[in-house]
C-alpha cells in the first residue's frame, strides 16, 4: 500500500498519478462554459419544525450576499404560510415547493414560490456546493 501526501490518502496500490485524479475533483466547472453555474448553498426543507433555524440561517444568507437556494418538500411546505419565512426566503435565488407536497398539505392555497419536483430537487442538489438539510423531529414535552 501507498499513502498519498500529507492527507493520508490510502491509493491501494494505484499509483500516486491516479490518486491524484481522484483529488481532482473540481466544483467550479470552466467559467467560459457555464457562468454562475453553481451556486454556494441549498437548504433543504422537510419539517415545519425547522422554523427557527430556517428563519435565521436565511437572513444570515441574505447578508452574507452568497448565492443560495432552498427547496421546500413534505409538510415542510407549511413554512411558507409564516409571512416571517415568505420574507426570509425571498432573498434565495432560487426557491422551489414540491408541487405534489404543496397540493397534499395546503390544497387550494395560493403558493408563493415556484412549484417544482423532485427533479428539481435532484437538479439543485448537483448544482450546489454545498446542502444544508434541516430535518428537524417535534418533540412532545413530557407531563409528569
Amino acid at each position: 500500500r501507498q499513502w498519498y501526501g500529507k492527507t493520508g490518502l490510502d491509493t491501494h496500490g494505484f499509483s500516486e498519478k491516479m490518486a491524484f485524479q481522484c483529488l481532482k475533483i473540481r466544483h467550479d466547472p470552466p467559467t467560459h462554459c457555464f457562468p454562475n453555474f453553481f451556486m454556494d448553498l441549498l437548504i433543504h426543507i422537510a419539517t415545519p419544525h425547522s422554523r427557527g433555524v430556517l428563519d435565521h440561517l436565511a437572513r444570515a444568507c441574505a447578508r452574507s450576499g452568497i448565492q443560495w437556494a432552498c427547496f421546500l418538500t413534505n409538510d415542510g411546505v407549511k413554512l411558507l404560510e409564516v409571512q416571517s419565512i415568505q420574507q426570509a426566503l425571498s432573498a434565495a435565488d432560487a426557491l422551489i415547493v414540491c408541487k405534489h407536497a404543496w397540493n397534499l398539505h395546503l390544497p387550494g392555497k395560493e403558493c408563493p414560490a415556484e412549484f417544482g419536483s423532485q427533479s428539481d430537487n435532484s437538479h439543485l442538489m448537483g448544482r450546489c456546493r454545498k446542502v444544508i438539510s434541516l430535518w428537524i423531529k417535534h418533540r412532545k414535552s413530557k407531563i409528569y
